[in-house]
């Protein structure tokens, strides 16, 4: 199994240090290859409805362990993500990682919990929102549960079918998705990485805002998927929630991440 970089490779720096002037100066943590911000939820709620403000595409993602694990084999991958205006870590081994090292990361900040938050600083904000992807019907669910919440919430939604990223028909359907309600907050939940590389690559022909790729948030959302417990979230054991919802799919997925993240430790404890 591919160690994650080096310990030496762990550092603690800024984004401003970097010349990245999108992140202000937010403290991140740097793990294979990756630099966090470290902020907590409502900092980085207040700071995705900044960006989608700014006169730019501006990518916004969480990755979680194993996120990190397949970016060290998928170097297109890595690049988006190093390029992304803002980082979050939705992976608690990552906090963990952070804590032990001395660096920033208080908290994970995940994009199922990003996802309401960004959206109730967006209608404080008189800021559109639009929800693309999910499972059928779960965007609009979604919508509408915002909508009764916020009233004044200008959000729009589409759940793009299958092979949608090789249609133009279907990139001017979302685009006129987004143009309805002016949205420059724009959550799109199709798995990863397919989000993250469809924002990429269409970034020259999207209108400016906020662009943030939430696997499943949409469905939490709307109350067709359900989340972890609270406190089980709070001890960092939500993976094993997921692990014992879907045990055939992500058993082994998570099997490699801690052994990746083992073998991490036991070098930097070996120093």
């Amino acid at each position: 199994i591919k160690v994650l970089g080096k310990p030496a490779d762990w550092v603690r720096t800024t984004r401003e240090a970097e010349g990245d002037s999108s992140s202000s100066d937010a403290s991140t943590f740097s793990l294979g290859g990756v630099n966090f911000d470290s902020m907590n939820l409502a900092s980085a709620a207040q700071r995705v409805v900044d960006l989608a403000h700014e006169d730019k595409v501006s990518l916004c993602v969480t990755p979680n362990s194993d996120h990190l694990v397949r970016l060290q084999k998928d170097q297109n991958f890595m690049n988006i993500v190093q390029q992304a205006s803002l980082v979050l870590p939705d992976g608690s081994p990552i906090v963990w990682a952070s804590k032990l090292m001395g660096g920033p990361l208080t908290e994970r900040v995940t994009g199922a919990d990003l996802l309401p938050a960004s959206i109730r600083v967006a209608a404080a904000n008189n800021t559109g929102v639009a929800l693309i992807g999910g499972n059928e019907g779960e965007a609009a669910a979604a919508a509408a549960a915002f909508k009764s919440e916020l009233p004044n919430l200008k959000i729009s939604n589409y759940c793009p079918p299958l092979g949608f990223e090789k249609s133009e028909e279907q990139f001017q359907k979302i685009l006129e998705v987004i143009a309805s309600v002016d949205a420059k907050l724009v959550f799109v939940g199709v798995g990863s990485p397919k989000q993250e590389n469809w924002i990429n690559s269409n970034s020259d022909r999207l209108p400016s805002g906020a662009y943030l790729g939430v696997g499943m948030a949409i469905g939490f959302a709307s109350g067709s998927q359900k989340r972890a417990p609270i406190w089980i979230q709070k001890i960092g054991m939500e993976w094993a929630y997921r692990m014992m919802q879907e045990p055939k799919r992500l058993t082994m997925r998570y099997i490699k991440c801690f052994q990746v993240f083992a073998l991490i430790l036991t070098k930097m404890k070996g120093q």
